[in-house]
């Protein structure tokens, strides 16, 4: 099961870094939405202004859908309640489209976040799942792994 594991995850990382369309399903309008609110949901951190819950909802409503913006807003407001000396900046260095229809897209981002303070960075594999919505292209389920 490791192996498999392990042979699975690198097809994953070859088909991210090389760019491969895994299915040949591009429609060029879509696929730059999609995009968009993929880098967007990763590298916007407009969301840490918030001055209500409502606020923070509106913001992060033009990039996620259903429960996964509720939850995340309910973490992300406690989040800038508390005292914190964040200084990340995060970016996405790659993003592959796996699949894509009228309905949904599934999507590979590699993303890097970089302490601003000390230099470091970090390297993760973020899987997001879209949905097209009444108001475009939402994320509706995401996994962000180191």
């Amino acid at each position: 099961m490791g192996k498999f594991l392990m042979a699975v995850s690198l097809a994953l990382a070859v088909t991210l870094l090389c760019g491969v369309n895994a299915t040949g399903l591009q429609n060029s309008g879509a696929s730059d939405e999609i995009k968009s609110v993929v880098r967007g949901a990763v590298e916007d951190s407009g969301w840490m202004k918030a001055s209500t819950k409502k606020e923070m909802q509106k913001l992060l409503s033009q990039y996620f859908t259903g429960k996964l913006l509720d939850d995340l807003t309910g973490e992300a407001w406690d989040f800038i309640q508390l005292d914190t000396d964040w200084h990340g900046k995060t970016t996405v260095e790659k993003i592959l489209i796996n699949s894509i229809d009228e309905n949904a897209a599934t999507v590979l981002a590699y993303i890097k976040e970089v302490d601003v303070a000390n230099k470091t960075s970090t390297g993760m594999i973020g899987e997001f799942i879209l949905v097209n919505s009444p108001n475009g292209w939402r994320i509706n389920q995401m996994i962000i792994r180191e």
